[in-house]
């Protein structure tokens, strides 16, 4: 038998190890949706905005495993679901890709570099009730990070390279995921440009092809921000989505009170 090429041979040595963790995170669970379309040039843009503390109380009063990227993740989709609901849309597999930092908080400059990889997620938009919703979000984050899913997936891509590249098409397939939703922690202390504060940050990023809305969150002074971009044609109606994450943070807020 002739010897397969080394990426190849290296492709089917980690295939081999984490079948598992490729069933898991790779499996075609995301539903067709409106955003699987080819984007146009014009975007819609829309934000949402709620306390840090607030999102924290959310975390504390639902179980000691809930994280503010739970609750993060848990917000959008509840945006989602009203966006759904409106449409008379399916309320069934909607995923979402989260990317995430691999790096230890004891990480030195030289070892930053790029060590990023992702995860998906349920957002359990089928769920009417947001607590269920955000246990549901949880029980999906926590599977991913107990097998150390993230990690495996920087593994398995680091290692086979070229041989993965049917692969890795495949992870930015509409069938695998619906949205990317990413979230990062920014400073506590607030922003100053030319010695005036910033009153509001909000960060937006790029859709994909046949991912036709992403969210991009983040932390600055005590305020999370949620910022939605979107192809005009596929999401023309996206204050919905982000009128849906700001009712559902005030709902689990009301909750944990």
């Amino acid at each position: 038998m002739a010897a397969l090429p080394g990426h190849v041979a290296a492709g089917t040595r980690a295939a081999l190890r984490t079948p598992a963790m490729l069933a898991r995170e790779l499996a075609p669970r995301a539903r067709r949706t409106p955003l699987d379309r080819h984007p146009g040039s014009e975007r819609v843009v829309a934000t949402a905005s709620f306390p840090l503390d607030g999102i924290k109380g959310i975390e504390r009063s639902f179980g000691e495993h809930i994280t503010v990227n739970d609750v993060v993740l848990s917000a959008v989709g509840g945006g989602l679901r009203r966006w759904l609901e409106d449409r008379g849309d399916s309320l069934t597999g909607i995923r979402a890709k989260v990317p995430t930092s691999l790096h230890r908080q004891d990480s030195t400059p030289d070892e930053l570099g790029n060590h990023d990889s992702f995860m998906f997620v349920d957002l359990a938009v089928s769920d009417p009730d947001p607590v269920q919703r955000l246990l549901d979000v949880n029980r999906s984050t926590r599977s991913c990070k107990l097998h150390r899913d993230p990690q495996a997936l920087y593994d398995f891509f680091r290692e086979v390279h070229q041989g993965a590249r049917p692969l890795q098409r495949w992870a930015m397939s509409p069938r695998v995921f619906t949205l990317n939703v990413s979230n990062v922690p920014g400073p506590a202390e607030p922003i100053f440009v030319l010695g005036n504060p910033v009153a509001e940050f909000t960060s937006f990023a790029e859709i994909a092809d046949r991912h036709a809305l992403r969210v991009s969150v983040v932390s600055v002074a005590g305020t999370v921000s949620f910022g939605l971009c979107g192809d005009a044609q596929a999401v023309p109606d996206i204050d919905i989505v982000a009128t849906g994450i700001q009712s559902e943070l005030e709902a689990l807020a009301a909750a944990a009170t």
